[in-house]
């Protein structure tokens, strides 16, 4: 059985391998089959994005739990550069995890700011264009940068997300026991942590669990590590083992003009940086 929360012997601690947060639901662009329901994903805060994440995980802390890998998502979270820039600062300030991450596009690198790319660990583009020209730039320009990121490139095809399909109890428990989005996308979102991303964006927040400062680590431990699945697993399409699909398919061929600026603002700024 896979569990979201888990106890390091050696280190004597416990700790999720991943915890990923919206900062925002804007996005710049249309994917086919978004995993997150763009352009119609929810608003992933109540009121305040970042302090509320931030508050979220000094709760975590507080109980002793620590985070293997923190990315930040979307929508796309270079859409906004400031609150980018201001979730990178807020979340150092806790610095329970060992990698803060920003998993992007990468076609808005205006979006980024030096005042994001020092304080994190590793810059991810899920690549959804066909540019070698724009990887390349995007190399150089983060060697010239911040030349201790590590620079990730994420290539894979998508799980089917869309459709009204409903399984039995039985194969919902089958797919519960083996979900891999359990494993990897444990998330904060409404002042909630949940199991994975799909409920979160689902909007099924009664699956979620409240954060605040009367939770007890005991609390933790039943949501991430419940034995049985919850109500959403039964509507998952994606691991109901439809065949999978090319990622970041947008309607009229929409890359292409965020190809062409992209490249144009790298340039530039290679140049006047006497790249």
């Amino acid at each position: 059985m896979i569990k979201g929360l888990i106890y390091d012997n050696e280190k004597e601690k416990y700790y999720i391998r991943d915890l990923e947060v919206s900062i925002t639901n804007l996005c710049n662009l249309v994917c086919d089959q978004c995993g997150f329901f763009v352009p119609n994903q929810r608003i992933p805060y109540i009121e305040d994005p970042i302090k509320e994440i931030t508050e979220g995980i000094e709760i975590l802390k507080d109980l002793g739990i620590h985070i293997h890998r923190f990315p930040i998502l979307g929508g796309e979270p270079t859409i906004d550069k400031k609150l980018l820039e201001w979730a990178v600062k807020s979340f150092r300030t806790v610095n329970n995890f060992d990698i803060l991450e920003i998993v992007t596009n990468g076609l808005i690198p205006q979006g980024l700011t030096s005042n994001s790319l020092k304080l994190i660990d590793e810059l991810t583009i899920s690549l959804y264009f066909e540019s070698d020209e724009l990887l390349s730039l995007w190399k150089e320009w983060l060697k010239k940068k911040v030349p201790n990121v590590k620079f990730n490139i994420r290539i894979h095809n998508w799980d089917y997300q869309h459709g009204d399909y409903i399984v039995s109890d039985l194969k919902a428990q089958e797919m519960y026991e083996s979900c891999w989005y359990r494993k990897h996308c444990i998330t904060i979102e409404r002042k909630r942590i949940f199991i994975c991303s799909r409920i979160a964006k689902g909007g099924d927040d009664k699956e979620g669990l409240y954060l605040n400062n009367t939770l007890t680590l005991e609390d933790i431990q039943d949501l991430l590590n419940s034995e049985t699945y919850f109500p959403s697993c039964k509507r998952c399409i994606p691991l109901m083992g439809f065949d999978k699909i090319r990622p970041g398919m947008q309607p009229n061929n929409g890359l292409f003009p965020l190809i062409n600026k992209a490249i144009k603002y790298l340039k530039e700024n290679l140049k006047k940086d006497g790249g």
